[in-house]
């Protein structure tokens, strides 16, 4: 398995202010334990990480500050290292319930967002979430959304330089958070928006059916956005140039211009495009020519 980033989580501070002796070897413990896993994962490693952070949750039930912080880190090895959904989403929804006034709660709910997406597509490692668990879920983020807002601008910053992104894993989460929050949002601008950036997002990192999915989500529930014409001419372009899918493509290109034949964007590209659909290099090159 390739050198993970995992980020420390405890710093100096927390390791010699420790309460007692017992807790400071666990925070020592725990320590060593993120520097490995930095390194080099293990299964082994992620669960002795996760097993000294709930030791400390249990050793210290009212150290509300530090006990957010654990909780919401030991859900993060749980779910982005194992894939693991259930205990996750268990350890979130108890770190927002009884631990998380005064402290900054974006990290834990942008997890959380991810999570929600995972059981919204049914993934295997969310398929056994509780009802109750996925209830409490969904509340926390519905009153918190805009700290998904605050989310997504902070993976921007950190998966992009100069506009170009830089980290496909950071995208990865942007994707996630931003589907997680457009199944959430009464807002259709904020829907649309979300999976617009998503959408060329999964397109650019080489995700084209993905992009689909996203593009088609705008142009079938909401045709008469503003954005829909984009999303639908987007469709046939991804079906022409990245899946090779002629006939989707075609079939594509012409219900953009039944459906939006004055688009003053895309319309006439969409003909261009249905006009030079199947053609070989040499034939474009002489349609240009006679255009000429």
């Amino acid at each position: 398995m390739p050198k993970l980033k995992v980020a420390l989580l405890l710093s100096p501070f927390l390791l010699y202010q420790a309460c007692n002796s017992e807790d400071s070897a666990l925070l020592k413990q725990a320590e060593g334990l993120e520097q490995r896993l930095s390194v080099q994962y293990s299964n082994e490693r992620s669960d002795s990480l996760v097993n000294v952070y709930k030791a400390l949750v249990k050793s210290n039930p009212d150290d509300h500050t530090n006990n957010f912080r654990y909780l919401t880190r030991a859900a993060e090895v749980q779910f982005s290292l194992r894939k693991e959904a259930v205990a996750a989403c268990r350890w979130l929804n108890d770190a927002l319930q009884n631990h998380s006034e005064g402290s900054d709660k974006t990290e834990a709910l942008a997890l959380l967002a991810r999570i929600w997406n995972a059981h919204n597509y049914k993934s295997a490692s969310a398929w056994s979430l509780d009802p109750k668990d996925i209830d409490a879920a969904r509340n926390h983020l519905q009153k918190n959304l805009s700290s998904l807002d605050t989310a997504l601008v902070r993976l921007d910053q950190r998966m992009s330089t100069n506009g170009i992104v830089t980290d496909a894993v950071l995208a990865g989460q942007f994707i996630e958070i931003s589907e997680a929050y457009a199944s959430l949002t009464d807002s259709e601008n904020k829907y649309v928006d979300l999976y617009m950036r998503a959408a060329g997002l999964a397109k650019n990192l080489d995700q084209p059916n993905k992009a689909l999915q996203m593009y088609y989500k705008i142009s079938d529930r909401l045709p008469n956005h503003s954005k829909a014409p984009t999303a639908l001419f987007m469709q046939g372009f991804i079906y022409e140039n990245d899946l090779k899918d002629l006939d989707k493509a075609k079939a594509t290109y012409e219900s953009f211009l039944s459906k939006y034949p004055n688009d003053p964007d895309y319309a006439d590209d969409a003909q261009i495009a249905l006009s030079m659909l199947g053609k070989s290099a040499e034939e474009l090159v002489k349609a240009f020519q006679q255009q000429q």
